[in-house]
Parts: C-alpha cells; structure tokens; sequence
C-alpha cells in the first residue's frame, strides 16, 4: 500500500513539471499560415500571428504578419523564429492557406502532414491571387484576419462549403476511394 502511494505521488510529482509555463504576453501566438509560389524552386510562407494588447475595456487584438522565401516548410519557420522577437507559438493555428499558384503545383512540400503542434482541426483552403495580400488586409468587426476567415468558412459549411480540416483532408489524401478538396476563397475588398 505505501509502495502504491510512493509511486502515484512521485508520478504526480515527474508530471506536473514536464511543461514550462508560457502566457500570452510571452510568446507569439500563430494563427494563420500561408503559403505562395515564388521565383524558382522557393515559395513563400506568411504567418499571421495575433497581438494581444490590454487596453481599459478589455484586450484588443491585432494582427501582424511575418513572412520569407525558403525550399522547406522547415527551414522557412526557423527563419521566422529567428526574426521574430518572441518565441512562436503554433498550437492554436486557425487556418493554413495555399494560393492558387502553388495548389496547383501540389502542396505536398507545404502540408503540415505530421506536425505534433498543429491542431488536426484547422481549416485548410485555397486563396485566388496572393495570400500575403490577404493576410495583410483589414478586416470588419475588429477581428484578427485569420478569425474572420475561420469564421467565414464554419459559416459556409453550415451551408454548401464541406468541412475542409487537416483530419478530412489528409483522410481523403491518403485513401484509394476519395479526392481531397478544398475550398477556394476569393480577396474581395470591403470598403
């Protein structure tokens, strides 16, 4: 019985100090990838990443996007974090986005396939023109580019977009029996 004890307390013990804390103030937290075909062989990746800043109603949120060129999904986030003042944070991603250019190259270079930190719920969706673009625009109701596009496509597929997250896409991806699909989403400015 005190063996049993020892062991369940030390357990407790080895676990709840595995993770060091981190709170919002002290990591960039990524909300939206993108991705675009670039000169030669390279594309280019845009990260949206949300800025929290207190403020006397409450918090605003703001968006601020991170982009560069590189050959690998990898080797292009190691350069974000190296120009980013703050550690990157990619557990809460709401949306990776792909432009038509690269979609129809294959974006089999670009897709967070097996990715431990990325949440098998995020939407995944083609862009018509370029995505840095879009990542980069306003948008209405004081929200942060890659919530209103979340937002926008739970929306739709309440209504005649289907459901388009990492789960569905690489289930479709890999079985013999179906096409993965995506949808397409066109930069319409509001004024």
């Amino acid at each position: 019985m005190i063996k049993k004890a020892f062991i369940s307390i030390s357990y407790c013990i080895l676990l709840s100090s595995c993770i060091p804390p981190e709170t919002v103030d002290e990591v960039q937290i990524v909300e939206s990838m993108g991705y675009d075909l670039a000169e030669g062989d390279k594309f280019q990746t845009t990260v949206a990443v949300a800025i929290f800043k207190p403020s006397e109603g409450g918090s605003e949120f703001k968006s601020e996007t991170i982009d560069f060129n590189g050959t690998s999904r990898f080797g292009s986030l190691i350069d974000i974090e190296r120009s980013s003042s703050k550690p990157i944070a990619r557990g809460k991603m709401l949306a990776s986005l792909f432009g038509e250019d690269l979609a129809k190259k294959g974006i089999e270079r670009v897709l967070e396939k097996r990715d431990p930190t990325i949440g098998k719920r995020m939407d995944l969706c083609v862009i018509e023109g370029n995505v840095k673009e879009l990542l980069e625009g306003d948008y209405p109701l004081d929200q942060t580019v890659s919530r209103y596009i979340k937002e926008l496509l739970n929306q739709r597929e309440k209504r005649n977009l289907p459901n388009t997250n990492l789960h569905k896409f690489m289930y479709s991806y890999y079985s013999k029996t179906q096409d993965p699909i995506m949808p397409l989403l066109k930069n319409i400015r509001i004024k």
